[in-house]
């Protein structure tokens, strides 16, 4: 006889765990699979799982977080769209799932509480009705191969995924207790993004070179499993850091809640990098978006956005693309992308001067404008040469992207034609 779902969510996940006890030491920090050392590649083909799985799942938990906090929502929302009569069964199955993520190898925690020494542990304290203070220092985190968390932009979707479920709890038949569970998570996830890298955090906040009375901030993601997190300088995943801390924030408004961090202080911090920061002049230093320029290329000098920068590299060094299935392009829309919409909320809430992004001759600017010309044409000749080392290719869907934001920049940057 078949199962039905929420029983054979509830027979597979205790086998988890019971297989997870008997295979895993009791200290906080668990150390790392051979076998995941071993698979590390530069760029890892994650799997995404935009829906739960015919046994209600959203396997395997050690999918990034960016990809899997897609299932995860899709939980939510069939916890949100179930009938009065089904939402207790929906609530289970979401909890379920939560508690997988949490107790997978490729999650780790850290907390000064030495009674939070194992992951069942932790569980309790999250699941304790009440919150956890900031003091408590608790982070939640996946982890690379290395122990470390790696990736910024992962960490703040699984944050976003989770507070959906606290106010779905709330809203849809849960409880206030499985609430606080899902916020109390949320919150050491989150925690672990805005944090030092030397303190166990993915964030790298100093006075900035340029104006020592302002900071600069990163919020780090790198690809690699094998490499230290705090050289991992990704522009689209420190982006999607910042543009969800607003989300973020937003949610929080909503709700009623205080926030947990001080968001559009990062938010401006992390612009502050971006715009405001003077260019790399050594190795160690962060990127600016002047720095991750790429020399002008073709017959119109088009400069092109690298991917990511290697900051341990010397100044005028360290920045590349990816060079395959046209993500060149599709990242440099990206990012355009994300820009746009990080300055419409940083100049709707006031947190930021965005016309320092906004000139006429800045990065800004001229990243958009050479976007343009290379979606007007498709002869190489005019915005690339044999000796970049990158994918040119730009898909339909790039393109159409790239047409929605437009009218922002043009709107923007009116005063420059």
């Amino acid at each position: 006889m078949k199962l039905p779902i929420h029983l054979a969510v509830k027979a597979s996940f205790l086998l988890a765990l019971a297989a997870f006890y008997m295979l895993t030491a009791s200290g906080a920090i668990i150390p790392a699979a051979d076998a995941r050392q071993k698979k590390s590649k530069n760029f890892p083909q994650e799997q995404t799982l935009n829906v739960p799985r015919s046994d209600g799942s959203c396997a395997p938990y050690d999918t990034s977080w960016h990809h899997l906090s897609s299932c995860l929502q899709k939980v939510e929302d069939n916890w949100d769209q179930a009938k009065d009569a089904d939402r207790s069964r929906e609530a289970a199955v979401a909890r379920e799932i939560a508690e997988r993520v949490l107790l997978d190898d490729s999650t780790r925690f850290s907390a000064d509480d030495e009674r939070i020494s194992q992951k069942s542990t932790l569980i309790q304290y999250l699941d304790r009705g009440q919150l956890i203070p900031d003091a408590a220092d608790v982070h939640v985190f996946q982890s690379n191969d290395l122990g470390q968390p790696y990736n910024a932009m992962g960490q703040t979707d699984m944050t976003r995924a989770f507070l959906q479920m606290s106010a779905r709890a709330l809203d849809a038949g849960g409880s206030n207790k499985d609430s606080l569970f899902y916020r109390n998570a949320a919150e050491a996830m989150l925690r672990t993004v805005t944090d030092q890298t030397s303190e166990g955090g993915l964030a790298t906040i100093e006075p900035c070179r340029a104006d020592t009375t302002l900071d600069c901030a990163w919020f780090h993601s790198i690809t690699r499993r094998n490499r230290p997190s705090n050289q991992g300088a990704t522009l689209n995943q420190n982006l999607h850091a910042l543009r969800d801390f607003g989300l973020i924030g937003d949610f929080y408004t909503g709700r009623g809640w205080p926030q947990p961090q001080p968001l559009d202080r990062l938010i401006a911090e992390g612009l502050n990098q971006l715009f405001l920061e003077a260019p790399r002049q050594r190795k160690g230093d962060l990127p600016t978006l002047e720095d991750f320029l790429a020399p002008p290329t073709g017959s119109s000098g088009v400069r092109w956005m690298y991917y990511g920068f290697n900051r341990n590299k010397p100044a005028g060094r360290g920045g590349y693309f990816l060079g395959r299935n046209g993500k060149d392009c599709g990242y440099q829309v990206h990012v355009l992308q994300l820009l746009s919409r990080i300055l419409e909320r940083a100049k709707s809430k006031g947190i930021w001067p965005v016309e320092r992004a906004l000139v006429c001759d800045g990065p800004l600017a001229r990243a958009y404008r050479d976007t343009a010309l290379r979606m007007s044409t498709d002869d190489p000749r005019i915005w690339s040469s044999n000796k970049l080392p990158k994918d040119s290719s730009c898909s339909a869907k790039h393109r159409q992207t790239f047409k929605t934001i437009s009218s922002y920049y043009e709107t923007a940057l009116a005063t420059c034609h």
